[in-house]
């Protein structure tokens, strides 16, 4: 039988604890709600247990709660302190492999360097540069100087030369910025403290640094 006083809330209590605590009371050996009641006590009806996850939780009981004017058991399914501190330190080095990549995919897409001029690296730059050198691949057809503006402003004419200097410089930038990147993931995964890791050296230059 599970007791608790009503007005300390203490808990739990045994029979033989609310005998002791009241000598003065005559008390039956099997008492009534009322004659615990009399004495400031009442019944606590048994819950079953949550299931839990016993690698990663434990199960511990809180105080009574009051349900249609009796009490009930209240259990509460906890996470182990070793596994909380493992989904922190996963959190952390998510927030920061996240920030690498997004280093990563800035440079990418931040300019390369060809001929002394920064030239586009975003998508649709990227395209147009691979269209011009496929047109005069594959069909044959002469590349028109078409005037294109550079990162800093100045407009440099296209040529089958420096389209192939982008495409080649576009390649090489993206090598340098994944590979800089998985090794600063790696450095990530292997740290005791992610948050305070700093991934700022080793990147390729571009645009704007």
């Amino acid at each position: 039988m599970l007791l608790i006083d009503k007005q300390t809330r203490a808990y739990p209590l045994t029979y033989s604890q609310v005998i002791t605590l009241y000598p003065g009371v005559s008390l039956p050996p099997i008492p009534s709600d009322e004659d615990l009641d009399a004495v400031g006590v009442a019944k606590v009806s048994y819950t079953s247990p949550p299931p839990f996850d016993a690698t990663r939780q434990y199960l511990t009981e809180d105080a009574p709660t009051l349900v249609n004017g009796a009490f009930q058991q209240v259990w509460r399914v906890k996470t182990l302190p070793n596994v909380e501190a493992a989904q922190k330190l996963r959190a952390a080095k998510d927030t920061k492999i996240k920030e690498i990549k997004a280093e990563r995919d800035r440079r990418k897409f931040n300019g390369v360097k060809v001929d002394g001029k920064w030239i586009h690296t975003d998508t649709y730059s990227r395209t147009q540069w691979m269209a011009l050198i496929m047109d005069r691949m594959l069909l044959g057809v002469a590349m028109q100087p078409i005037p294109w503006t550079t990162m800093d402003g100045s407009i440099v004419p296209t040529t089958i030369e420096l389209a192939t200097a982008v495409f080649t410089a576009t390649k090489t930038l993206d090598v340098l910025a994944f590979s800089r990147a998985a090794f600063h993931i790696a450095q990530v995964e292997a740290s005791a403290d992610p948050a305070s890791y700093d991934y700022s050296a080793g990147w390729p230059e571009t645009f704007g640094g």
